[in-house]
């Protein structure tokens, strides 16, 4: 009997999602679409047709794909050696023909279906190719691992039970290969871990923020390229409790009913994470938790011109002010990449300056060659014994950076001690809360006490913003340099002025008392037009791939004296 492949349509495919194959029961040898060479006729004509295909084998559990981001293999699975298989053991076809993106992460296969009403529901199963192997890890995973005795941090604690799993497997089934061994370990240490069901998505490099509402509740989280995803994962109480612990013990911070909620930072397998909790009586409904996961290769200003955050224009601007030392506040909604643009300008200074940054949660990139010192200070919600950040800002002053970074400016002390350290000299960069630059200015004005004269000594305020919430687009929405003039010996504010805003394709004119050209002057040159104008070129180039590195930019803009005295680039 010969049977041929299925290959399913759906109404409500997207342009890049994957294109359903279902093989037949006893997959390419019964299958007419076989061709003598071993290729496959439906594979070879739906290739020009979907960028992605993936194959599924209901009568043997298998799910098989390409790598994320590489092209269709030629030949079946069968043949081929270029596709990703895995075992499922409760196989739903019906569920399998909404598959709307399915990558490896890790020991892991994330698999995104289109659920009824069009959401996107997140899976993930273990990536083992055989019942056998699969089989292999649930007897495994019955079996007692001694406890690593000692005071560790989770990472350490996970890689060794990692090792004593192996050992385990070695004995009971020496004659896989390492690569399965390695994979059955590392799942079976991630499970075993209190944080074992967030580790498919804290591994993705896809993933951006994830968020518990409370216990009994599924994990949800924002990607990068599908938007808001819901997981299949809840957390029940006992769970919730158990994550309370670790965060206390990890962070050496109080949260409890005196202080009901903590930020922290954690390194796990590499990835930096920014954990936020809260527990009654502040959330009357049980723990609450937001996980902000950093990339593991931070965003480049070229990155952020290539994905449309800001243009090249834009992007020349902020440069050239960064580069300038200019005091700069990144303001923004939570989530819209404050971090994200400031860490991408930081790594375009030059590898000479020494540069501080003060932190709550560390969020600033360590950067090859460069001079940079960080201090970590209490979380604004600790409460007790904590080291302030009013207080570093204000010891900054005997520690000579070339340049102040600071993380979010909060409260109202924290904008005093910001503007003090400005006056006394201090160059800085910082981010905060703010939809506009106006509102910004009136909340330090009217609601924090920062009298004008201080004011006047931010250069630029960069606001970001996010179209639509739980998508991935972000967007630098205004740049606005602030004007300032001195009459009979006194700083005055005179306003703010727009130079950039983000449905406008260029930038807007400068201000005569706006900081740019008030810096320039101070280089001893009268107009910063020509120096902005080349380095959009540089930008350009670099873009069109005939620059090769952005890591030597800060050094090159200063090769003349100043960042305003760009000519050549060589």
């Amino acid at each position: 009997m010969t049977l041929k492949m299925t290959i399913v349509t759906r109404s409500y495919t997207q342009s890049k999602d994957p294109t359903i194959v279902i093989c037949p029961e006893g997959g390419c040898i019964h299958c007419t679409c076989r061709n003598q060479d071993g290729s496959c006729e439906s594979i070879n004509d739906t290739k020009n047709k979907t960028n992605v295909i993936v194959l599924l084998e209901p009568d043997r559990h298998l799910i098989h794909f390409a790598n994320h981001g590489e092209s269709i293999p030629d030949m079946p699975p069968r043949v081929s050696q270029n596709w990703e298989t895995a075992y499922v053991k409760q196989f739903n076809i019906r569920d399998s023909q909404r598959i709307a993106s399915i990558y490896s992460v890790g020991p892991y296969v994330s698999i995104f279906s289109y659920d009824h009403k069009g959401g996107i529901v997140h899976k993930a199963i273990p990536h083992v190719k055989t019942a056998i192997e699969f089989e292999m890890m649930e007897i495994i995973s019955e079996q007692s691992v001694p406890n690593y005795e000692g005071t560790f941090s989770i990472d350490r604690r996970i890689e060794q039970r990692k090792l004593q799993l192996l050992d385990r497997i070695s004995e009971m089934v020496p004659e896989i290969s390492d690569q399965t061994k390695q994979t059955i370990a590392e799942l079976l240490a991630n499970q075993r871990s209190i944080l074992g069901p967030f580790f498919p998505l804290l591994m993705d490099e896809n993933v951006e923020d994830i968020f518990l509402d409370r216990p009994g509740t599924q994990i949800y989280f924002d990607h990068r390229h599908l938007g808001r995803c819901v997981s299949t994962v809840k957390i029940g109480q006992d769970d919730g409790s158990k994550i309370i612990t670790l965060l206390r013990a990890e962070s050496n911070y109080h949260l409890d009913r005196l202080n009901p909620s903590l930020k922290t930072d954690l390194r796990i397998k590499e990835v930096r994470l920014r954990f936020s909790a809260t527990i009654p009586p502040l959330s009357p409904d049980g723990l609450h938790l937001e996980i902000r996961r950093a990339r593991r290769s931070p965003f480049t200003l070229y990155d952020l011109v290539q994905n449309s955050t800001l243009s090249v224009e834009a992007a020349a601007l902020l440069l050239l002010g960064y580069i300038s030392r200019f005091n700069i506040t990144i303001a923004g909604e939570p989530g819209t990449g404050k971090t994200t643009l400031l860490n991408a300008l930081d790594m375009c200074t030059p590898r000479t300056w020494r540069k501080i940054y003060i932190e709550d949660a560390i969020e600033s990139r360590i950067q090859r060659n460069h001079h940079q010192i960080r201090f970590q200070v209490s979380p604004i919600d600790e409460t007790r014994g904590q080291s302030s950040k009013i207080g570093e800002i204000t010891k900054t002053l005997h520690r000579s950076p070339d340049y102040l970074i600071l993380g979010e400016i909060q409260t109202a002390d924290h904008s005093k001690a910001l503007f003090q350290s400005l006056l006394a000299g201090l160059r800085s960069v910082q981010t905060c809360h703010s939809s506009s630059a106006a509102a910004l200015v009136s909340r330090w004005r009217y609601d924090h006490g920062i009298e004008e004269h201080a004011i006047a000594l931010m250069d630029l305020i960069v606001v970001l913003y996010r179209p639509e919430p739980g998508k991935s687009r972000r967007i630098v929405k205004e740049i606005v340099e602030i004007r300032r003039e001195v009459k009979d010996g006194f700083l005055r504010l005179q306003g703010l002025n727009l130079l950039y805003k983000a449905d406008e394709s260029r930038v807007r004119e400068w201000a005569n008392d706006g900081a740019f050209i008030s810096r320039a002057k101070e280089f001893g040159e009268t107009d910063p037009t020509t120096s902005y104008q080349k380095l959009i070129e540089i930008l350009k180039a670099y873009l069109d791939k005939k620059i090769e590195t952005h890591w030597t930019i800060g050094e090159k803009l200063w090769e003349n004296g100043s960042p305003f005295a760009i000519t050549e680039w060589s």
